[in-house]
C-alpha cells in the first residue's frame, strides 16, 4: 500500500501551501523519500513512512539540531499523519557529495562532536 499522489498532492497544498510541479528525485528502503519542487518555486523533501508515534519526536530532535546550527536540514512544519502514513517535509539542501573514504575517521567524529553538543 502507497499514499496516493492525489492524496500527497492534497497534504502539499494544505500544508505546505503550494502544489507539487515536478520530482526531481525519488528514493525508498523503509521509508518514501521524495525531492520536489513546489509551484512557488520552493524545492523540499518530503518523507512519507508508516505511521508510528516515535517519529513525532523524531521530528522535534531534527527541527532542535538544525535550529542550534547542526548541519541538517531544518523540517518545514510537523509530522502528519495521513491515512496510514507519516508525511513530513524538509528544506531540500542541495549541492554535497559524498565524503572521500581516505579522509578518515576524523570528519565524522567532528561531527558526532557537534551533534552531542546540539
Amino acid at each position: 500500500m502507497v499514499l496516493a499522489e492525489e492524496r500527497l498532492g492534497r497534504w502539499c497544498e494544505s500544508s505546505l501551501g503550494s502544489p507539487i510541479v515536478a520530482t526531481l528525485f525519488e528514493r525508498g528502503n523503509l521509508s518514501r523519500v521524495l525531492g520536489v519542487r513546489l509551484a512557488n518555486r520552493q524545492e523540499v523533501v518530503i518523507k512519507i513512512r508508516p505511521w508510528q508515534d516515535r517519529l513525532r519526536a523524531c521530528v522535534a530532535v531534527q527541527r532542535h539540531l538544525a535550529m542550534a546550527g547542526y548541519p541538517c536540514p531544518a523540517p518545514l512544519g510537523d509530522l502528519d499523519q495521513v491515512d496510514a502514513w507519516a508525511v513530513s517535509a524538509e528544506f531540500l539542501i542541495g549541492g554535497g557529495k559524498q565524503r572521500d573514504p581516505d579522509l578518515g575517521a576524523g570528519p565524522y567524529a567532528t561531527l558526532l562532536g557537534r551533534l552531542i553538543a546540539a
